[in-house]
């Protein structure tokens, strides 16, 4: 099956761009059964005829859409859904047997709200997609037996299946598939923030009221082995020589441990990879 994975515009005026990170991860999951490519809207001020291109060439069976930001943030009273909705009509259009399947953290904040705005979705995952989607692409002519998955009715309404794929242990998945998304591609296009991710843990046990991860990741944490992120950023440093990452936790110093663990098997490694997260300071001491 082929498989085209789209990331849907969640930039304004193709300002800081982030690498598709939760794509370039469910592409190494899905490529191991299925012919896979990527797409990254935000990388192109006027992204449409490059949409209709790739549908003409690879001629996908699924086109798999991530809706990761719902507005850019920063105060700037702009919403992407127009664009996903426009992005879902030229697929539907150009694609006409293709399945739409949508995820991505602004979906599954507004779920139902989003199946009901754009039509043109077949199926769609809330939440994490690396055990759902694949299932999704065996059962697409059955989606409601795929748990946490939501689905178009014969008369148009929306339907979800009960229970949940996620919470997956981070270190059972690949690591991301970096080539459908060139890493060269994003370099030296932000002023402010590293352009590419990489995890070591997912979950959040705070409740913070201004914060969305214990919603989108649980309140459990799921800790990565801190060799296993190192070997991430090791072959991130001697293959794209990328240097400079951002750990995508929702707290990058807890536990402080697992961070002091991280930092001391960079310095064994003699890795030079700087890296920015978001940090507890009321957690931070002297040993930090």
């Amino acid at each position: 099956m082929r498989v085209l994975l789209i990331q849907a515009i969640s930039t304004h005026d193709c300002g800081e761009v982030v690498f598709p990170l939760g794509l370039a991860r469910l592409a190494a999951v899905v490529g191991q059964h299925h012919e896979v490519q990527g797409l990254d809207l935000n990388l192109n001020p006027f992204p449409w005829p490059e949409v209709v291109r790739s549908l003409d060439e690879f001629k996908p069976h699924v086109v798999g859409i991530s809706f990761r930001n719902l507005d850019p943030l920063a105060g700037n009273l702009v919403s992407f859904v127009p664009h996903l909705k426009t992005l879902a009509s030229i697929v539907a259009k150009f694609a006409p047997e293709a399945a739409i399947v949508l995820g991505g953290s602004a979906f599954t904040l507004f779920a139902e709200r989003i199946m009901q705005e754009v039509p043109e979705v077949r199926a769609a995952v809330s939440g994490e997609a690396e055990s759902a989607f694949p299932l999704l692409l065996e059962r697409l002519k059955e989606p409601w037996t795929v748990p946490g998955v939501f689905w178009r009715t014969e008369e148009g309404g929306v339907a979800v299946s009960p229970g949940m794929t996620c919470c997956q242990d981070p270190d059972s998945l690949p690591f991301p598939d970096w080539g459908i998304f060139d890493p060269h591609r994003y370099r030296d296009k932000n002023r402010y923030v590293a352009f590419l991710g990489v995890e070591t843990k997912r979950g959040c046990p705070y409740s913070c009221r201004y914060c969305l991860y214990p919603t989108l990741q649980g309140h459990g944490l799921r800790l990565r082995d801190p060799r296993r992120v190192v070997d991430e950023l090791e072959v991130l440093q001697q293959k794209y020589d990328i240097r400079y990452v951002h750990f995508t936790d929702p707290v990058v110093n807890h536990p402080s441990e697992h961070l002091r663990d991280i930092c001391r098997e960079i310095v064994k490694r003699r890795l030079k990879t700087g890296w920015t997260g978001f940090f507890r300071e009321d957690a931070l001491t002297e040993a930090d």
